[in-house]
């Protein structure tokens, strides 16, 4: 007896130990089952944006020089040079011989203008001639309505006069009166067919007025298209005649003469290029000669996506085409080539096209540094001061718009059970790394910032960590 109560206890004792361990590895292979998040809270704080884009260095200002004088250049400077005030540029030597054939060219051009003129002319005159033509618009042919009308016109005489005999015959009871009756009956068909022909004549008459008065205001507007397009032909041949005249008499006035021009840097500024010309080349009056820019500022144009334009302007400012930047930014130029970085620039415009902010930068100009360089343009954005902050990986969003989800605890009998909760939000702005929002004024729980698995709402899940 004794051995079997041991015998009961020992096995009671087993089944009571592998219920345990049962209950043990259930609760722990269910919780693995459940979704592990790292959880944190909202705070407040500013959002940071970096953006970057490529471009090339271009002269902030440029000034042309144009030659005072016909005749052979001979630069005293080479492009990318820097000239202070008061440097020689170039000298232009009169040259008779380039002079003489100079003129012969103008005259040649004069007499393609003058044949130009001659077909131009001729081209007017014709137009012209053209013109009264189409605003004469021929009558419709009325024949066959006058035909009509002499036929009907002679039938009702016809009919009246046996209409008057067979009225005198019924009289005397020589013919019944139903052929009376037919004779009126013709003659009233007669009557309507020329009223009839009457109508006809005047809708073909008031179609013609109509078709007439349109096809002369089309014929009078293309027309008039033509004749100013001829004249305004003739108005820029007299225009270059003009200045081909103006030339001509500079060139004739300096043709027997030794003439010296030279050209001189009017400020501290940079030598571009020299607009297609090599020295000992000939250039002609009033001609470009050099360009130059100026020395103390570059300037670098790129183009950011278009999400650019909401962090710099001003709600009030963004429905403009182009304005002056807000502050909160910070611009810096690195031009690898000359090992220059970090070189602090200015948003001198911002202007929206084709769905990208175009930014105009200007920064100042370093001792080597010269036009067309490749730059790379980093802009940082600092936003104001938020209530509510979190990482972008923490913001959700579906069909029925952006949330965040929230830890809530629910006490159970044994231990805390954590449930996801939803909680919609209205995102102000995202940065690089974090979103400021807003939402009900509510208190909540820790927020979910990550998870090992997706988690949807009223989900139940395990705490891994909190920051």
């Amino acid at each position: 007896m004794d051995y079997r109560k041991k015998f009961i206890l020992k096995l009671s004792g087993a089944m009571l130990f592998a219920l345990l361990l049962l209950t043990f590895f259930s609760n722990t292979i269910y919780s693995l089952n459940i979704p592990g998040v790292v959880v944190g809270f909202y705070q407040s704080g500013i959002i940071a944006t970096n953006m970057r884009a490529e471009g090339f260095v271009d002269f902030s200002q440029s000034h042309i020089m144009y030659a005072d004088n016909s005749g052979r250049v001979i630069f005293a400077v080479q492009a990318n040079d820097r000239v202070q005030a008061g440097d020689l540029l170039y000298t232009i030597y009169s040259d008779t011989e380039a002079t003489l054939n100079l003129l012969a060219v103008y005259h040649m051009r004069l007499d393609r203008i003058a044949a130009n003129r001659t077909m131009a002319q001729a081209d007017l005159n014709f137009a012209q001639a053209r013109a009264s033509l189409m605003l004469e618009v021929p009558p419709p042919d009325m024949t066959r309505f006058d035909l009509e009308d002499a036929r009907l016109e002679m039938e009702i005489e016809l009919a009246g006069a046996e209409f008057q005999r067979l009225t005198q015959l019924v009289e005397s009871g020589a013919i019944p009166r139903i052929q009376l009756d037919a004779a009126h009956t013709r003659l009233d068909n007669l009557t309507r067919d020329t009223y009839r022909n009457g109508v006809e004549r005047a809708q073909v008459l008031a179609e013609f007025e109509r078709s007439r008065h349109l096809a002369t205001e089309e014929n009078r507007i293309a027309s008039e298209q033509r004749l100013s397009t001829y004249r305004h032909s003739l108005l820029l041949l007299d225009i270059e005649e003009a200045e081909i005249n103006q030339s001509i008499d500079t060139l004739q006035a300096q043709l027997y003469t030794t003439s010296i021009v030279q050209g001189f840097a009017e400020y501290d500024m940079v030598v571009q290029d020299f607009v297609g010309l090599e020295t000992g080349m000939f250039v002609d009056i009033n001609r470009p000669v050099m360009r130059l820019a100026m020395a103390d500022e570059h300037r670098i144009v790129v183009d950011f996506p278009e999400s650019l334009w909401g962090f710099i302007y001003d709600t009030m400012a963004a429905d403009s085409s182009s304005t002056e930047p807000s502050d909160g930014i910070i611009v810096r130029v690195d031009i690898p080539s000359i090992n220059e970085f970090g070189i602090i620039g200015h948003v001198e415009r911002l202007t929206s096209y084709r769905g990208r902010t175009r930014v105009d930068i200007t920064f100042p100009t370093t001792a080597n540094m010269n036009g067309g360089e490749r730059a790379v343009v980093r802009i940082e954005y600092f936003s104001e001061l938020f209530d509510n902050i979190l990482p972008n990986h923490a913001i959700r969003e579906d069909n029925d718009g952006t949330f965040i989800l929230y830890a809530e605890r629910s006490d159970a009998r044994f231990n805390a059970a954590y449930f996801a909760r939803r909680m919609n939000i209205e995102v102000i702005q995202e940065g690089d790394r974090n979103t400021s929002f807003r939402m009900a004024d509510i208190e909540i729980g820790a927020v979910i910032l990550q998870s090992d698995r997706p988690v949807q709402p009223d989900e139940r899940i395990r705490l891994v960590s909190a920051r």
